[in-house]
């Protein structure tokens, strides 16, 4: 090995600074001499040689040494005494003797001076060539496992930040939403605490003005509670027969009150069905007619029914003039300015209106009764109460604005509340009789359709002859409040509805004028009439009461469309029909219609 490819050309030189009382001695050691610097390191000097201090097989070469004081070191200069070249010194070699050592150590795993670099002979590298080349295979392939984890780290990192920086836009758009949100919730408060003030305000007035309303009331109720008295007072002493009503016992239970009305006229009535039939006419029809011939007893029957049940009853005989609502109801006086012409109807309809009007629930019920209903074309005395029947208020104008204001306040009272219109209450019932010959008139498709027929069969003489006089002491009166019980709180069943409906749709297929008024009436009546007739034990009362429904409103709306001589085949249909669902009576009512009524 030549000296040459021992020197260190690239050698980091730095200048030591003694410090003061510092001993530095040389001691000659072989050709060279030991420096002691700065009392903590010692270097051997040779003549071309610096020696590790602390791996003495270590040495870096030096050359040129000018004078003992001076080392040259690759191409730098340094004062000896001054420097401190072992901790300068960056490359070394090994002693020739030290390397085979040492790359057997490097070999096996174990390197002797893992702390310096060292700079081998060419032999000792070939040695290490082999190591060397796995050294760099494993180099690349570490180089290439890095490359390939930075680049997974690198999109990972950069995944990272696409997700981070849409999880920041998305709590950015978040919290922008949020402040917008923040703001109009502010706003909603803000309307609500302003809507809460107004409601506190609003609250505050309404209590005010329910305590008002409250002494308002109390002095209505004073009002009512003193007319309901001079009302009272008023029939006792003029000895109105509603009075004396008054002191018989009020009944509430229908089945009850209808029992006793039968032990009343048991004399005249073999069975209960015709006053269920009367009855349930009354309640579920806006007008209730009895028909017949004369003598049948459709005049006493209506009284008699009134008398069992307490009920005041007015007649009023129809007259063949009657050309206008004001024949019935009465008029306002044209010539006298501050009078209302009145008449038993009106005077029966003003008592309910009264009782109405003051709350008076324990009033008895009023039932005009209108003879000879047929004497007059009843479109023309009763339009008005047709068409009012068919609303919810049941209004009626008996006279004009101006009329009323002219009247006396107290005596007619009735009137001026509604300014000449007054509703007419459900307890103010409305009956006729109707005799079947030529000196009557015909009822219109509009009165039928709205009303309940009762067909009074012929009177047997010998049964008439043989009953006793009627003399009826009923002890019991039927109040409004009970009536109108009657009419609600219970509902026709599936099956109910379901006959009606079958039987309509098989009237239908006749090609007849088909009313909705008629069968839906037709419904409530055949549902009431068996819960009465069941209530009476009446067998079979299912059949019994759809045969007495059907004739009170189906076959009185139907039959007069077929009293012409080409209508044949309609009345056998329309017969076929109501024969396989119904029973005698509506048979009877059937052939009474088509045998009597003129076309």
């Amino acid at each position: 090995m030549e000296a040459n490819d021992h020197v260190v050309t690239n050698v980091q030189i730095g200048v030591f600074t003694p410090q003061p009382g510092e001993v530095y001695e040389a001691v000659p050691i072989g050709r060279g001499r030991v420096w002691r610097l700065s009392q903590r390191k010692a270097v051997q000097l040779l003549p071309d040689k610096l020696i590790h201090p602390k791996y003495p097989a270590l040495f870096a070469l030096a050359r040129d040494l000018p004078a003992p004081e001076v080392l040259r070191i690759g191409e730098s200069l340094a004062v000896a005494e001054g420097t401190d070249p072992v901790s300068l010194v960056t490359l070394w070699h090994l002693v020739p003797e030290a390397e085979a050592a040492y790359v057997a150590g490097v070999l096996s795993g174990q390197d002797p001076y893992p702390d310096v670099n060292i700079r081998l002979s060419a032999v000792a590298s070939q040695r290490l060539r082999p190591l060397s080349n796995r050294a760099s295979e494993m180099l690349i392939s570490a180089a290439q496992q890095y490359e390939a984890a930075r680049q997974n780290w690198s999109e990972a990192v950069h995944e990272a930040q696409e997700q981070w920086r849409q999880l920041i836009d998305e709590a950015t758009a978040e919290l922008r939403l949020a402040e917008e949100h923040k703001e109009e919730v502010a706003a909603e408060v803000l309307r609500l605490q302003q809507a809460f003030e107004e409601l506190t305000g609003e609250i505050r007035e309404a209590r005010q003005c329910k305590s008002e309303l409250e002494d308002k009331l109390a002095s209505l109720e004073e009002q009512l509670r003193s007319a309901r008295e001079r009302i009272q007072a008023l029939e006792v002493t003029q000895q109105n027969p509603r009075a004396a009503l008054r002191q018989r016992q009020r009944v509430l239970d229908e089945v009850e009150v209808l029992k006793y009305a039968w032990q009343q006229l048991a004399s005249r009535l073999p069975d209960p069905i015709p006053l269920v039939q009367l009855h349930v006419a009354l309640k579920h029809a806006p007008f209730t007619v009895l028909a017949g011939p004369s003598g049948a007893g459709k005049t006493s029957l209506v009284h008699q029914y009134a008398q069992a049940l307490g009920i005041c009853v007015t007649t009023v005989a129809v007259q063949p003039n009657w050309t206008s609502v004001q024949d019935l109801h009465g008029y306002v006086d044209p010539l006298g300015g501050e009078r209302y012409r009145g008449t038993p109807f009106s005077a029966a309809l003003q008592a309910q209106v009264d009782y109405a009007a003051t709350d008076d629930l324990d009033a008895p019920l009023d039932l005009v009764l209108l003879d000879e209903i047929n004497l007059a074309h009843v479109e023309y005395f009763l339009s008005d109460y047709l068409s009012a029947f068919e609303t919810a208020g049941r209004e009626v104008q008996l006279a004009t604005r101006a009329e009323v204001e002219g009247l006396p306040d107290e005596a007619c009272a009735w009137l001026k509340r509604g300014k000449g219109q007054v509703q007419v209450p459900r307890s103010f019932l409305i009956a006729g009789t109707a005799n079947e010959d030529h000196t009557t008139r015909a009822f219109s498709d509009k009165f039928r359709d709205r009303s309940a027929f009762l067909h009074l069969p012929p009177p047997d003489i010998a049964k008439a002859l043989a009953a006793p006089e009627s003399n009826l002491e009923s002890e019991v009166y039927v109040s409004r409040a009970a009536w109108e019980s009657w009419q609600r709180g219970w509902q026709p069943s599936d099956a109910q509805r379901a006959r009606v409906r079958a039987l309509a749709e098989r009237v239908a297929q006749i090609e007849l004028p088909f009313s909705v008024r008629v069968f839906r009436r037709a419904l409530w009546q055949y549902a009431d009439v068996q819960r009465l007739l069941g209530a009476f034990g009446v067998s079979n009362a299912g059949a019994q009461a759809f045969d007495l429904a059907v004739s009170l409103s189906v076959v009185p709306k139907y039959a007069p469309f077929l009293l012409g001589r080409d209508q044949e085949a309609q009345r056998q249909a329309l017969r076929k029909v109501l024969s396989a669902e119904t029973g005698r009576l509506t048979q009877q009512v059937l052939e009474g219609i088509w045998s009597t009524t003129r076309a």
